[in-house]
């Protein structure tokens, strides 16, 4: 999980415009915790939302350098786990996000133990 969190932090800082702003978030939902991470920027593009995940895609737009492996590796890890992962365009900018399950016993916001 590490892993993931440092490629969606990596992603957003490269992706976010200059003086823009990046929002990491944590959110109790019934049972189950997501987890997103927001960059003030460019929208995805729809017809490449699904592509993003790919190894070695990268935006055709891109202005910096990468291998275009890092989202890919956040897809299979979270994918090995069968958690719910995504990215959604926002009116000013996009959102990475992942799901996941908790058990009960857990009340409120409370996310520590």
């Amino acid at each position: 999980m590490e892993q993931v969190l440092n490629n969606l932090i990596i992603n957003a800082k490269k992706n976010v415009l200059p003086g823009g702003t990046i929002k990491l978030s944590l959110e109790r939902r019934r049972d189950e915790l997501r987890f997103s991470i927001f960059n003030q920027g460019m929208p995805i593009p729809e017809e490449e939302i699904t592509q993003i995940w790919n190894k070695f895609y990268r935006n055709r737009n891109a202005t910096y350098s990468g291998s275009g492996l890092g989202l890919a590796i956040v897809a299979q890890i979270l994918s090995m786990q069968n958690i719910e992962y995504g990215a959604e365009n926002r009116p000013d900018g996009v959102a990475f996000y992942f799901v996941i399950p908790v058990s009960g016993g857990m009340s409120g916001t409370d996310v520590g133990g």
